[in-house]
């Protein structure tokens, strides 16, 4: 996604921002974590829609592993009531580490020829190697549900809010 620009309508996000700076930080945090968490939730189901699967033109073995391993990996930096929380939506671990030369596609890898190849030892080149297409399943994904993330972000901020408000008030 390296030098593609994204723009998205956001509205009613100062107003939420606002009322969210007048809870104390700790509800603060909690509120802001799982209004980010909850509002990367279709992203993560939409990046699982779109794993190439058997019947998708994939050529590959379809094990749902890389389906299984999609989710959300939050993070939290600086002290309590100043905390930056950022959301990774991806491929969670090393167990599918393949994920990238499906997503971006690959060359195949040309193999040694021959009694060189049996000792380990240079040797001819397969020339008919060739290339993987690539089989995107993040970044349409991303594409489909970017404005819907950043506006239920919103929503679940301002009921969050709301909800602690609530709280307080009783």
């Amino acid at each position: 996604m390296a030098g593609e620009t994204v723009t998205v309508h956001v509205s009613g996000l100062a107003e939420a921002v606002k009322a969210l700076g007048e809870l104390e930080p700790r509800v603060r945090d909690r509120v802001l974590r799982k209004a980010v968490r909850d509002a990367c939730k279709p992203f993560v189901q939409a990046a699982k829609g779109h794993v190439p699967g058997a019947g998708a033109g994939y050529q590959g073995k379809a094990t749902g592993l890389l389906q299984r391993l999609i989710g959300i990996k939050m993070r939290q930096k600086g002290a309590s009531g100043e905390k930056m929380v950022t959301a990774q939506v991806g491929v969670l671990g090393f167990a599918a580490s393949y994920a990238h030369l499906l997503e971006l596609g690959h060359r195949i890898a040309p193999r040694r020829k021959g009694f060189w190849a049996l000792l380990g030892l240079p040797g001819k080149r397969d020339p008919a190697a060739g290339s993987v297409p690539a089989h995107p399943f993040l970044k349409p994904a991303f594409d489909a549900e970017a404005e819907h993330v950043v506006n239920s972000l919103v929503d679940t901020l301002e009921a969050g809010v709301a909800r602690e408000a609530a709280a307080l008030a009783t």
